[in-house]
């Protein structure tokens, strides 16, 4: 029995298999009695006998075209001479030398390839880092980019202008805020058994104060008011007509937490502007980058526009928190404790700004502040009160010049038992809310509710606007701001592409070890899945773990518009790190498919690896 020419007759077959295009199977092999049976006369050129090895120029296995040859048929080998081409193994013609290698006895060689695409990598990298490095240097260091003055006309908004017979005249929206038997939940102090919630106004236009002992509720107080917190039932808070976070108050409400939340990579006057400019949807650029101008200079920022926050102090952090709120134009403001950690002239500023706009040309800011401790010139600009006792009792709330009378007339039914005034007006009622060490009925005010419309921003530019601003500023935080940090990634991508290309390296391509595959493909996945992830932990896990995002979802984006954003700044780099990473494995291993080819296909796999990451 035999094998022809072209075929191979694998140990347990009894028939031939036509070797394919590519191969070759010309060699005799030792024959295995009776395995391998087939007729004579499909080669003609043999007589019909038995055989001690197969005959014909057959194979016992289906072999490559060996490298430096090509086969034109499966039985015929012919050598690669023309130094233009180059033909691998597998291969049946000559293929012509790839842009950048040099093609020797039918062998590419990547030697000129390998130093044209590490020397342009380089340069790109290290250009664009520079080039971002130096713009840096030129905002950052030699203030002679990204300086921004107040330009007048059109100056600043109504927001900031002083109140006037003309803005009289205009309808203006207030929202009083509404308590009807609010009960605070997981407040330790707050006994709901024996207090029955506290029933009041927040009136509009007036500078409103939460103040007590520490511990007695104010700061979880205005969480509830905010909806950071949820009441206990059968009870409310409302502004106007509208439950805290309904969705036709996100324009209307700015929350200046207690801890300075803000992003480390930005400037003092970015930090401040792209708070502003993902809330004020309607309005123009130039208004609004003059009144973010304005509210630094009034809190004594103004130097400090192009410093990242990273090298503030405490008390120029605590300011800044405080801008990012004020210069988004809100109509109820809510600051926790945004006095502490700033001296008395900083103090001074702050409150002066916050009269400014409590009733200006733009209508009546509802402003509601926890503060510890005031000076007496501070306790002054206070329009109103609620103090609360050591155990959460709404021992009074109104007008500030009236609450050290009702106090005293409050706590103690003996007056000589009534502590000395001290020379703070705000010291004595501390002094006096401390001797109350029982629960006291809690000072409630009739209250009449006034309903109130309100406009909200139109579909397309809620959808779309504060996507696009947060996309901005995304890109400026990655690309140029992390240019450094970007180039040592990219960096990293490529030699590890080197590395693994190394390692399978096949330089003389005369053997093509299909087994090697699995573990190419396995360190891919690797290499992939571990940068990945901290790509995306780069990406999302900064912004979650130092709470920004947060603070910026519940004020002004949805966090599918954050997500969506995010991901598509992160575009550039799923498609050069794949680049990188192939741009040298591609040329070390053999075999290799059309670079097009795998370069999409990593993409997509580091696009899928990056999705199941977040």
């Amino acid at each position: 029995m035999v094998c022809c020419p072209g075929f191979f007759c694998p140990e347990g077959q009894r028939c031939m298999i036509p070797c394919r295009q590519g191969a070759y199977c010309p060699s005799p092999w030792p024959a295995i009695n009776g395995t391998c049976v087939a007729p004579v006369t499909k080669c003609p050129q043999h007589q019909a006998k038995d055989y001690e090895y197969y005959g014909c120029g057959g194979s016992s296995r289906e072999s490559y075209c060996p490298a430096q040859s090509y086969c034109q048929t499966s039985a015929l080998k012919q050598s690669c001479v023309n130094n233009t081409n180059y033909c691998p193994i597998g291969t049946d013609k000559e293929l012509p030398c790839p842009s950048g290698f040099t093609c020797t006895n039918g062998t590419a060689r990547r030697t000129r390839l390998l130093v044209k695409v590490v020397i342009t990598v380089l340069c790109v990298v290290l250009g664009l880092t520079l080039c971002a490095e130096l713009m840096q240097w030129l905002v950052l260091k030699k203030k002679l980019l990204g300086q921004y003055e107040l330009i007048d006309p059109p100056g600043v908004s109504d927001y900031f202008r002083e109140h006037n017979e003309f803005s009289q005249r205009r309808q203006h929206i207030q929202l009083h805020i509404h308590l009807n038997r609010a009960k605070l939940r997981n407040v330790t102090r707050f006994n709901s058994e024996l207090n029955e919630g506290f029933t009041g106004r927040i009136s509009a236009g007036k500078i409103t104060a939460l103040m007590g002992g520490s511990g007695c509720g104010k700061s979880s107080l205005l969480e509830t008011i905010h909806g950071r917190r949820r009441l206990q039932r059968d009870g409310y808070i409302t502004f106007a007509d509208y439950e805290p976070l309904s969705n036709e108050l996100t324009d209307y409400i700015g929350y200046v937490p207690q801890a300075d939340i803000m992003h480390n990579d930005l400037t003092v006057f970015e930090t401040v502007y792209y708070s502003a400019r993902a809330r004020r949807l309607n309005e123009s650029n130039t208004v609004i980058t003059n009144d973010v101008c304005f509210v630094l200079e009034k809190l004594g920022l103004k130097i400090m526009h192009n410093n990242l926050t990273k090298t503030l102090s405490g008390g120029q952090r605590k300011r800044v928190n405080v801008a990012m709120e004020v210069a988004a134009c809100p109509k109820v403001l809510l600051l926790d404790e945004p006095t502490s950690g700033l001296d008395t002239a900083s103090c001074d500023d702050l409150f002066d700004l916050l009269q400014l706009i409590k009733y200006s040309a733009a209508g009546p800011v509802t402003i509601i502040t926890v503060i510890h401790q005031p000076s007496q010139e501070l306790f002054e600009k206070i329009d109103d009160i609620f103090f609360l006792t050591p155990l959460c009792c709404l021992a009074y709330q109104g007008p500030r010049d009236q609450a050290k009378e009702f106090l005293k007339q409050k706590i103690f039914s003996d007056s000589d038992r009534c502590p000395a005034p001290r020379h703070n007006d705000c010291d004595t009622c501390f002094i006096m809310l401390t001797k109350a060490q029982e629960h006291i009925e809690n000072h409630s005010v009739e209250d009449e509710r006034i309903q109130q419309q309100l406009t909200t921003t139109s579909i397309p530019k809620r959808l779309f606007l504060p996507f696009f601003y947060v996309f901005l500023r995304c890109g400026r935080q990655i690309y140029i701001r992390g240019a450094v940090v970007e180039a040592l990634y990219l960096l990293a991508y490529f030699v590890l592409g080197s590395c693994i290309g190394y390692l399978f390296e096949n330089a003389q391509q005369d053997e093509c070890d299909i087994k090697s595959l699995p573990t190419i493909y396995f360190l891919m996945s690797l290499a992939y899945g571990i940068l990945t992830c901290i790509s995306s932990q780069r990406l999302f896990g900064v912004e979650i773990t130092d709470q920004t995002f947060e603070r910026e979802s519940r004020n002004y984006y949805h966090p599918f518009q954050y997500w969506l954003a995010k991901s598509l700044v992160d575009i550039v780099r799923l498609i050069l790190y794949p680049l990188l990473f192939l741009s040298m494995m591609y040329i070390e291993i053999v075999p290799r498919g059309a670079f097009s080819i795998i370069s999409v296909s990593c993409c997509f796999f580091h696009l899928f690896v990056q999705l199941l990451d977040n």
